[in-house]
């Protein structure tokens, strides 16, 4: 991938990426996999029941701490308290209820039962597959990979314990786009429109992809992945009024505000207004990321309306 040059303050050119970069970010993915598809595999209800809350608490928890970190205004100081306070309060529900589970047994059971000759062919076996997936960038299929290669056998499931209902149902038809186009248009006009947009958004499977790819893209971080990105989310936004055509004429008319905003901006600008707010845009990340794992459709739409809006400075 090549670096872009970044115009800084004070006209100082720089060839650097302007947002910084985790570098255990395939390490992760890979566990993450191989710990999905291991619980699976393992029939671990409760423990799966518990990965799927404190994906959603550790999100949570970003948030806040980059609300106190980066203090934007007395609210945002007073709503990452407040959100600590409750993230604290649920990890602790969570853990305690977990330490509970009949899952820590019965997988201590059934790993004291191994055959380890097995086991150890099974590894070298294994090891050649995840290898190859890996050279390649697969890290997710690599992770999942180890767990079906050392734990091929599905086991029975099994749970002991009562969890509390997640913050979210299965999305109806045409809920996660309608949730995306409201929110970008509460970004954009403060005005919240979304009575019909469930059913009334033509093309909506592409239209959500289109949206998907771009934040995909964002969420890579790098100066050129910025770039598209946003340029993506341009393409998009000038586009919108055909796939709201069929929508209320007070849609209509929203989406016209949205894109009287829209416009190119040229890169070294870009990376610039991202230079110089750095910490919303870490912060819009956090919050991305959060109504995500909620299936906070709107939210998700607002904040990535928000990224673009800081980058594009429109």
């Amino acid at each position: 991938m090549t670096t872009a040059t970044v115009m800084v303050s004070g006209d100082v050119a720089e060839s650097t990426e302007v947002l910084p970069h985790c570098p255990y970010h395939a390490q992760i993915d890979a566990f993450r996999a191989f710990r999905d598809e291991f619980l699976e595999v393992q029939g671990l209800l409760d423990l799966q029941e518990f990965e799927v809350r404190r994906e959603i608490v550790d999100r949570e928890k970003a948030v806040a701490i980059e609300e106190l970190v980066y203090r934007e205004d007395t609210k945002m100081i007073i709503s990452g308290a407040k959100r600590m306070v409750n993230v604290a309060a649920e990890y602790y529900e969570l853990y305690t209820n977990v330490y509970h589970s009949n899952n820590w047994a019965t997988e201590f059971d059934r790993l004291k039962s191994l055959n380890f000759m097995q086991f150890g062919m099974d590894i070298y076996t294994t090891f050649g597959k995840a290898s190859a997936l890996w050279a390649d960038a697969q890290y997710a299929a690599a992770g999942k990979a180890v767990a079906d290669g050392l734990f091929p056998t599905p086991q029975e499931k099994s749970g002991n314990l009562t969890w509390d209902p997640l913050p979210y149902n299965k999305p109806f038809p045409g809920e996660q786009i309608a949730g995306y186009v409201g929110g970008i248009i509460y970004q954009f006009t403060g005005a919240k429109s979304i009575n019909d947009l469930s059913t009334c958004i033509a093309a909506q499977d592409d239209l959500l992809k289109s949206f998907d790819d771009a934040a995909d893209t964002l969420m890579k971080r790098y100066n050129d992945d910025l770039i598209t990105g946003v340029s993506d989310l341009n393409e998009i936004f000038k586009n919108l009024d055909a796939s709201v055509a069929e929508c209320s004429q007070l849609t209509i008319d929203e989406v016209k505000k949205v894109q009287e905003r829209v416009a190119a901006v040229e890169d070294e600008v870009l990376l610039s207004n991202v230079t110089d707010n750095k910490n919303h845009i870490e912060l819009t990340y956090a919050k991305m990321k959060m109504a995500a794992e909620e299936h906070d459709f709107f939210n998700y739409g607002a904040n990535l309306a928000e990224f673009y809006l800081t980058a594009s400075q429109n």
